[in-house]
């Protein structure tokens, strides 16, 4: 059985639980303002694990630091960190969907009944090249849904973007990232986000993104 360690709002996973990995890595989740130290951090990390897919993002330094404190202001934010030999090596965060969904998404769920209340937003997932492959992703999804019930929260959901599967910008090497969300099943909710986007002609602009919804009983 894992054992799950809670001390005061910082939530530590022996990475044993990971069949495969090796005992260098660890994750742990901060709590709102317990986050605040590691803001630049994850913020050159999520400038490097995007650094291959500018058709996706392509932000700043000065850009990413506002959006984490953007985040910590959010209902709920908590930030998982995988620590490799004490360093973070990978980031995701969680915060309430309520304080996520802009006005259309919110009348999306709204009109199917969807008590928005309940469910935890997972996000953000960025880990450094040199650690990928080695189900990273999985120990940041699963340490925030940890933290999701602890806090009361019933659902969890994360969001995808198919992108252009003919962008030009597309690595060769790309793959997928639906097989990280293990258990949670695709809906028809979106949204749409606009953020800064590497264009064709070399300019970065502010470019729409469809966002699909994914969702997550936590009470099985």
């Amino acid at each position: 059985m894992t054992r799950i360690i809670l001390f005061c709002s910082i939530l530590f996973l022996n990475a044993s639980m990971f069949c495969g990995l090796e005992q260098n890595y660890s994750v742990k989740v901060f709590v709102g303002k317990e986050a605040m130290p590691f803001c630049e951090i994850v913020s050159l990390q999520v400038m490097q694990a995007f650094a291959e897919y500018p058709y996706l993002y392509s932000g700043t330094l000065e850009g990413d630091i506002e959006y984490f404190n953007t985040w910590l202001a959010k209902g709920d934010p908590a930030l998982a960190l995988v620590f490799y030999n004490n360093e973070p090596i990978a980031s995701m965060k969680g915060y309430s969907l309520e304080t996520y969904l802009n006005p259309q998404a919110r009348d999306l769920f709204l009109a199917e009944q969807i008590d928005i209340a309940q469910f935890y937003y997972i996000t953000d997932l960025a880990v450094i090249p040199a650690h990928r492959g080695n189900h990273i992703s999985r120990m940041l999804i699963n340490a925030l849904e940890e933290y999701a019930k602890t806090a009361g929260y019933n659902c969890a959901c994360l969001t995808t973007e198919k992108g252009d599967q003919n962008d030009f910008l597309m690595p060769e090497n790309y793959t997928s990232r639906t097989y990280y969300y293990a258990g949670y099943a695709q809906t028809f909710f979106y949204m749409v986000k606009e953020w800064p986007t590497f264009q064709s002609d070399g300019t970065i602009k502010l470019q729409d993104h469809k966002l699909d919804f994914w969702f997550k009983d936590l009470q099985d």
